[in-house]
């Protein structure tokens, strides 16, 4: 990497207020991939470029095709492999420049060509996953096709759990097309921009903003990085402007720091205050490329004895656990399905969310940070842990994934690892367990080290303390056994020992429903009724 002199001399400017640049362009074209797509169930090989389409169906994306019969807790529903197709053309206003085609996500496998070429495999159902398709792109019309499987799998996590796997392409596909010189998206597919708050007091915070440029031209390129901080009305506060040369197909990352005077916090339910950062890559004044992510000045902590603080202060966490799944769409939920239970959260008056038990739509992350609801973000390991290196590899894929894709949410408190993986009875036939969270949580050390890791388990198999940062236990008095007016001495008894103030309750309560009214409420039952009397 080489960095250049922007404005003769000066290496590296730090204003109070934006440089000016030329914004008559458009940095970023996105073309969403919504409508007109085709889809065969159960596809037999070579389905992705076969003539006759007729016994294909019209759906539109985000689809799963076990919204139906996926979603009555049975393990009846359909797990095969089925194959989408769609046709899209670049405008021809867009030639010369880089395409990128993008999934937010495809559950389990998915495989897409391109034009009758493998462009590329993700597995892996909950993370986005991004190609740049410009090489395999032709005038006029292009096919696209994705074979996706929800086929068990027992080397992509998770095998084994309580929940549907709903197949499909379940979330937004999106085209967007950029300068050759821009911020990249193949960083795992994150934003291409990470921002950190390594120092955080009232009167003053240090905000890190690290981008990935890259160049994905055929010539050495010069360009000029500018980072602005913007407030929440949108005004900016700094702006820092570095020069960049990047050889041909290359990227280079570029670190850009403020020194934010009396920053406004973003402080939970109580003031969700959102700072954005804008990055441009300029050319002779021109806006190349444009991106903006938001982000929060604020410290999480934990302590044995205040418990949980925020910006320094106790602050209590109540919540619930969210899926992402509604009656007749599985997981091919709208934005205004996330906003629906955004709104149910807070009515409740909740001051936290664990997003159970795997990586949830950025959109409901947004509206955690937008808020003031405390995430607990996880990976879907649950029940067993594979045996197989490829299995390994995939949840240290997912893990990844997860982390460096959603780790500007300021909301999100911690990376968990999984939930109630329970230990082989005969150590030698299985993975150690333990160790294997272990080797996890130093890996989301290594990729974030402002987070505690986390992880979920049953009471019987509570690990020892530095297995994760931080336990949560999963305990249903009075549901699966015993009396929930236990539940306030339980939680003092399990207050005690190596594990103190370093625990959470992660899971607890009881089935109800409305069909089910009971005028003696017993448990187990499902009344509302022995419901209310749990609550």
């Amino acid at each position: 990497m080489r960095h250049t002199a922007t404005l003769a001399a000066a290496a590296l400017l730090l204003l109070a207020v934006a440089a000016q640049a030329d914004d008559s362009n458009v940095p970023r074209t996105l073309i969403p991939l919504r409508l007109d797509w085709k889809f065969l169930k159960n596809a037999p090989a070579g389905a992705e470029t076969a003539a006759d389409t007729g016994a294909w169906q019209n759906v539109t994306v985000p689809h799963t095709w076990n919204a139906l019969d996926g979603q009555d807790g049975g393990k009846d529903y359909f797990r095969g492999e089925c194959v989408y197709r769609h046709s899209f053309a670049i405008p021809a206003d867009q030639a010369g420049r880089t395409v990128y085609l993008r999934f937010q996500a495809a559950n389990q496998r998915a495989t897409v060509t391109l034009n009758g070429k493998q462009v590329g495999k993700h597995a892996g159902g909950f993370s986005a996953f991004c190609y740049d398709v410009t090489p395999f792109l032709r005038p006029g019309s292009n096919d696209l096709a994705v074979r996706v499987t929800n086929t068990e799998d027992k080397n992509v996590p998770p095998w084994s759990a309580d929940f549907t796997f709903f197949g499909g392409i379940y979330r937004d596909v999106d085209l967007f097309t950029l300068d050759p010189v821009h911020i990249s998206p193949l960083d795992d597919a994150s934003p291409g921009i990470a921002i950190t708050t390594p120092a955080v007091s009232k009167e003053a915070a240090t905000v890190s903003v690290r981008s990935l440029i890259r160049n994905a031209s055929s010539a050495t390129a010069t360009r000029v990085v500018q980072s602005d901080l913007l407030d929440a009305k949108g005004d900016v506060v700094l702006t820092q402007q570095q020069g960049l040369t990047i050889d041909a197909g290359k990227s280079e990352p570029l670190t850009a720091s403020f020194a934010l005077a009396s920053p406004h916090l973003w402080n939970g339910r109580k003031d969700p205050y959102l700072y954005s950062i804008r990055v441009r890559v300029l050319e002779d004044g021109k806006t190349l490329d444009q991106l903006s992510q938001a982000f929060g000045v604020r410290t999480f902590a934990v302590d044995p004895v205040k418990g949980f603080l925020l910006n320094g202060q106790p602050y209590d966490l109540h919540g619930v656990n969210r899926h992402q799944d509604r009656q007749d769409k599985g997981w091919a939920i709208s934005d205004a399905d996330h906003d629906e239970d955004m709104a149910i959260i807070k009515e409740m008056g909740c001051t936290a969310v664990r997003l159970a038990h795997y990586q949830h739509a950025q959109h409901f992350y947004d509206l955690c940070d937008q808020n003031g609801i405390i995430a607990w973000a996880e990976v879907p390991i649950v029940d067993q842990l594979g045996r197989t290196p490829e299995f390994t590899a995939n949840w240290r894929q997912q893990y990844t994934e997860l982390i460096k894709q959603s780790g500007n949410h300021p909301a999100i408190f911690c990376w968990s690892a999984g939930n109630e993986v329970d230990p082989p009875a005969n150590p030698s036939r299985g993975p150690d367990v333990y160790a294997a969270f272990r080797e996890i949580s130093a890996l989301g050390h290594q990729l974030d080290p402002s987070r505690p890791t986390a992880s979920a388990w049953r009471e019987r198999f509570y690990p020892p303390a530095g297995t994760t940062d931080l336990l949560g236990l999963n305990a249903y008095l009075g549901w699966y056994d015993r009396d929930f007016t236990e539940l306030e001495s339980y939680i003092a008894d399990h207050s005690k020992g190596d594990v103190k103030g370093k625990w959470a309750m992660t899971e607890y309560g009881a089935g109800a429903s409305i069909y089910f009214p009971s005028e003696t409420p017993v448990r187990m039952y499902n009344s509302d009724e022995y419901h209310c009397l749990f609550q």
